[in-house]
């Protein structure tokens, strides 16, 4: 058994025969390694993370019992050392957490027994505040020589536990689609990935997640892209059209089409359409379905609060606000409806449609639709769209000791310059100017970057791919 058996590449090994570790957190282990005798150590890292980091570091340290000492120095960001310090002084509960701090948990496959055998034949030393990182030399100088406390022991890998929800920012979440079909794909699932399992007003469980923002930029009303997921057809969609286009009586309570074009006889649609035709840049082309004095006590107050126009580069944009959307039964002919009155709008002004906004505020699937929200995911993937970034592209060069970006835009016409040594350094610039939006084209660009930054160091030739 070669050792060490975890993130071998990532630490350094001195000398085999000595008892000590030195755990060096969020530090770079060189700065470290630069000022200690490596005679004096068995091995050095780093520990980013409480989890696999953390469950590394003890299972190196159980397959060579001749480490005794573990002397813990660095910065330590994210507690990790804390963690480490707390599990010596405190051990772990039942659910094999490390008591005394959050979030840090031994894997069940390492028995408690082993771990209270760590903890009492090695010691750990906190020098986390130590300003000069050479004194380290005299401490390992003083540490006692405790010879092995045992065989190595190894132990199963951990499984992993896959969470139902998984950790994400909680709310604003942007989806940006040429098409409905596509975008609901997504849609689906963020929800399911990420959404919190909550009640609802109808007596049933949704899964939720919330300020929601889905762009459409190309979708065809009159030919628009039908998918075969739809769990509607082209018929359900022509008998709703109408709910939203026109103020025609439905036989319910009230449409979105009465609210906007007949709320107490007033035509919202159509002073839209008067004050964009008079003012093109205005800010006031807006129509509300929220009747204050009907909709604060009702029990089916509309989803649908807010229409609003914007005429920019002589296009009409439309943004539509939802307190509560159903995405599965509800959003696509929602969305499908608002691109039909978008277009009755630019035409009655005499401009371009640009794209269609909805803004869910809590973007929801009720239970009795996830499983069938399951199953038109697995049987339709996400495709990956590897072009199309709005913001731009990024030519890159290495030459003059530097790397040399040239962003461009869409068309391809040259608009700007960023330099630097490392991609680290150029990476940090165009995240602070927002030059990117597209998931895929950062990472694509991260790998690039990388292999411009290794040639530079290396002198070698560089080649964009």
């Amino acid at each position: 058994m070669q050792w060490p058996i975890y993130f071998k590449n990532l630490l350094t090994v001195g000398n085999l025969g000595s008892e000590v570790s030195i755990v060096t957190l969020w530090t770079k282990r060189q700065k470290i390694e630069e000022l200690i005798d490596k005679n004096k150590y068995s091995i050095i890292g780093q520990l980013y993370s409480k989890d696999e980091g953390l469950n590394a570091l003890i299972r190196n340290c159980l397959a060579n019992k001749k480490i005794r000492h573990i002397i813990i120095t660095g910065d330590d960001f994210n507690n990790s050392g804390e963690a480490l310090l707390k599990l010596f002084e405190n051990g772990i509960d039942k659910e094999n957490k490390i008591i005394g701090i959050d979030h840090a948990f031994i894997d069940k496959e390492i028995p408690k027994q082993a771990i209270n055998n760590f903890r009492k034949n090695v010691k750990t030393y906190d020098y986390r505040n130590l300003k000069d990182g050479s004194e380290l030399n005299k401490i390992i100088e003083s540490l006692p020589k405790l010879g092995s406390y045992g065989e190595p022991e190894v132990f199963p890998e951990p499984k992993l536990d896959i969470p139902e929800i998984l950790p994400n920012e909680k709310n604003g979440f942007i989806i940006r689609e040429k098409y409905v079909g596509d975008a609901w794909l997504k849609i689906l699932n963020l929800i399911m990935k990420f959404g919190e399992t909550k009640k609802s007003q109808y007596d049933i469980s949704q899964r939720e997640i919330m300020d929601l923002v889905t762009i459409i930029e190309e979708e065809d009303t009159d030919n628009p892209k039908w998918r075969e997921f739809y769990d509607f057809t082209e018929d359900d969609l022509k008998e709703y059209l109408p709910t939203v286009l026109t103020p025609k009586e439905m036989g319910v309570e009230y449409t979105y089409g009465q609210r906007l074009m007949k709320f107490r006889n007033i035509d919202q649609i159509k002073k839209i359409v008067q004050e964009l035709k008079s003012h093109n840049f205005s800010r006031r082309a807006v129509a509300c379905t929220w009747d204050i004095m009907k909709d604060i006590k009702s029990d089916n107050p509309p989803c649908l609060d807010l229409v609003q126009c914007l005429v920019q580069g002589n296009k009409l944009y439309l943004t539509a606000y939802f307190r509560s959307n159903d995405m599965f039964g509800a959003w696509p002919r929602n969305v499908y409806a608002l691109r039909k009155l978008q277009k009755m709008i630019s035409e009655k002004i005499g401009i371009e449609m640009g794209s269609i906004t909805t803004f869910s505020c809590s973007a929801h699937i009720y239970k009795n639709n996830w499983e069938k929200t399951k199953e038109i995911i697995q049987k339709n993937p996400i495709k990956v769209d590897k072009i199309g970034d709005p913001r731009g592209n990024f030519r890159i060069t290495v030459g003059d000791d530097k790397i040399k970006v040239a962003h461009l835009t869409p068309v391809g016409k040259r608009i700007d310059k960023i330099e630097g040594k490392t991609a680290e350094e150029i990476c940090e610039k165009m995240v602070k100017e927002f030059r990117i939006n597209d998931q895929f084209h950062a990472f694509y660009l991260g790998m690039e970057l990388q292999k411009a930054e290794n040639a530079l160091k290396n002198g070698l030739d560089y080649i964009q791919e």
